[in-house]
C-alpha cells in the first residue's frame, strides 16, 4: 500500500450483491471513496465481479486496494510538486529576483522604460544641457527716439528642466529712412535677462521648429538729440516669444519679438521746445542665428575596438550624435 500524502487520508469500501442464494453464481457491486485529511473528495471508483454462491468479494477488495495506490502515488506527487518550487524572496535586488524567478519559474520583473519625449510638455536633454550663442538684428518702437535698429547678442542656457534663461545685450539708433518728427535722432543700449520654456512638437528631428515662451526685462540707456542731449534711464518688463528653426546640423534661425512697459519714463526737450515722455509700451522685432556651442563643444571619441571583417575601421563620433538623439521639436 502506498503512503499518504499526510495524516487522515481514508479509503471507503462498500460492496453489495445482487444474488438470492439459490443459483450458482452472484453479481457484486463495489464501490470506493478516496478522501484526504479535511474530509474532501479525492477519488471515486466503482468495481463489478460474477462470483459464485458463496459471494467471496476478496477480488473486490485487492482491486480496490490497487487503485487507492496508485491514487495516492498520484496525490503525494502533486503535493510534493507544489512544496519544491522555491518562493522568490521579498527585498532581494533585481539579479536575485531575476535568479529566483528562473529557478522557480515565474517571469522576472518587467524592466520600466523611460517615457518619450512627447510625453513632456517642456523640452530638455536628459544626457547634457543645452547652450546656444547667437547674434542678429533687430527693429524697435516706442523708446522715445523714432524707429530704432541694431545688432543683438544673446546666449541661451538650459538651467533645469525645460527651463532656459537668454540673456542679451542690444545697442541701436534711429533708423535714417524713418526719421523722427520731434527729435533729430536718438541712440539706445539695454541688456535683457529672459527666463524661457521651450516648447516641443512632432516634427523630424534636427529640420523642425521650437517655441520659446519667455518673461523678463529691459535694463537701460537712451540718449535723445533734440534742442539738447538728453539720458533716460530704460527699465522694461514684458514678455516674449521666440520661433526656433533648425536649418541643419547645429545652426538655426530665429524670429523674435517683444515687448515691455517702461518703469522709468524720463522727460525731454523736443525740437520744438516741448516737454515730451517716451511712449509708456515699447515693442521689438529681432532676427537672428544661433549655434549650438554645447554640442560642438562635446568631447570626440573614437570606436577603440578592431574593425571587423569588411568594417573600414574605427569611426569618430562627434558632436551632437556622440549626447544622443535629440528629442522632437515643434
Amino acid at each position: 500500500m502506498a503512503r499518504a500524502p499526510g495524516s487522515g487520508w481514508t479509503v471507503t469500501l462498500k460492496i453489495d450483491g445482487d444474488g438470492d442464494g439459490r443459483a450458482r453464481t452472484a453479481r457484486l457491486h463495489a464501490s470506493a471513496d478516496l478522501t484526504d485529511g479535511s474530509g474532501a473528495p479525492v477519488g471515486h471508483r466503482e468495481l463489478t465481479e460474477t462470483v459464485g454462491a458463496a459471494g467471496e468479494c476478496a477480488g473486490l477488495a485487492r482491486a480496490t486496494s490497487v487503485w487507492a495506490g496508485l491514487a495516492l502515488e498520484a496525490a503525494a506527487a502533486r503535493v510534493s510538486s507544489l512544496t519544491a518550487a522555491p518562493v522568490p524572496a521579498i527585498g532581494a535586488d533585481a539579479a536575485s529576483r531575476a535568479d529566483a524567478g528562473i529557478a522557480s519559474g515565474w517571469p522576472p520583473p518587467a524592466v520600466a522604460e523611460p517615457p518619450s519625449p512627447e510625453h513632456d510638455r517642456s523640452l530638455h536633454h536628459e544626457e547634457g544641457r543645452s547652450l546656444e550663442l547667437g547674434a542678429g538684428v533687430f527693429l524697435m518702437s516706442g523708446s522715445g527716439g523714432g524707429a530704432l535698429s541694431g545688432p543683438v547678442l544673446f546666449a541661451m542656457i538650459e538651467s533645469a528642466h525645460g527651463i532656459f534663461l537668454r540673456p542679451s545685450l542690444a545697442i541701436g539708433q534711429t533708423v535714417s529712412s524713418l526719421p523722427p518728427s520731434d527729435v533729430r535722432s536718438a541712440t539706445w543700449g539695454a541688456g535683457r535677462l529672459d527666463t524661457c520654456l521651450r516648447l516641443p512638437g512632432l516634427y523630424s528631428l534636427h529640420q523642425g521648429m521650437q517655441l520659446d515662451v519667455c518673461a523678463g526685462g529691459d535694463a537701460g540707456m537712451t540718449h535723445i538729440y533734440a534742442a539738447s542731449g538728453t539720458d533716460l534711464p530704460y527699465l522694461a518688463l514684458g514678455p516674449s516669444v521666440e520661433l526656433h528653426g533648425e536649418l541643419g546640423g547645429r545652426l538655426s534661425a530665429l524670429l523674435r519679438g517683444a515687448a515691455g512697459i517702461d518703469l522709468l519714463r524720463g522727460s525731454y526737450v523736443d525740437n520744438t521746445g516741448a516737454t515730451q515722455q517716451p511712449p509708456l509700451a515699447s515693442v521689438r522685432l529681432e532676427l537672428a542665428l544661433s549655434w549650438d556651442v554645447q554640442a560642438d563643444s562635446g568631447a570626440r571619441t573614437t570606436d577603440t575596438q578592431g574593425p571587423a571583417d569588411g568594417d573600414p575601421g574605427p569611426r569618430p563620433w562627434v558632436g551632437r550624435e556622440q549626447r544622443g538623439p535629440r528629442q522632437p521639436s515643434l
